[in-house]
């Protein structure tokens, strides 16, 4: 299975402050068979992961941007910079998921917050949720990627 673009992925806010990514989605397989492979290798309880194993992801900045993978399928740096469901010259966000795998390319004006969301897995300080974006029932839920320590207790997630 591979990666899939998902549509309009964006940078989740708590006012100014950048707390996560939601990837987006499409009509696919890939974004409507679930997470299950990732929620099993990241050990995910209540959408917070619990295990962290550094073969199974991948972090680069580069000169304009900053691409993080996640795959257990391998080839971190093949899904990253060379996959043409990810955008490496994006002007802000890339993103593309599977039942296994994600991957995010930012610009550099966010690769600072990129560097953290990955350090945030190292830390075990993650969580994956569904996102909503709309009210109609037939829209796709994007998979929302966020720093545990930043999310507000007011905020209402879609556990997976």
């Amino acid at each position: 299975m591979g990666i899939r673009r998902g549509r309009n992925p964006y940078l989740v806010r708590n006012g100014e402050r950048i707390i996560g990514v939601n990837l987006g989605w499409d009509f696919c397989a890939e974004h409507e068979w679930g997470i299950e492979k990732t929620k099993t290798a990241l050990g995910i309880k209540g959408g917070r992961i619990t295990k962290f194993n550094k073969e199974l992801f991948f972090f680069e900045k580069r000169k304009t941007h900053s691409c993080f993978v996640f795959s257990i399928y391998g080839h971190g740096e093949e899904l990253a910079w060379r996959n043409p469901e990810l955008d490496s010259q994006t002007k802000e966000i890339a993103a593309a998921w599977c039942d296994g795998a994600f991957g995010i390319i930012v610009s550099n004006e966010y690769g600072e917050f990129l560097a953290e969301l990955y350090n945030a897995f190292k830390k075990r300080n993650a969580a994956i949720y569904l996102g909503r974006d709309s009210d109609n029932p037939f829209a796709g839920a994007g998979l929302l990627i966020l720093i545990a320590s930043k999310i507000p207790k007011e905020m209402k997630l879609n556990k997976i």
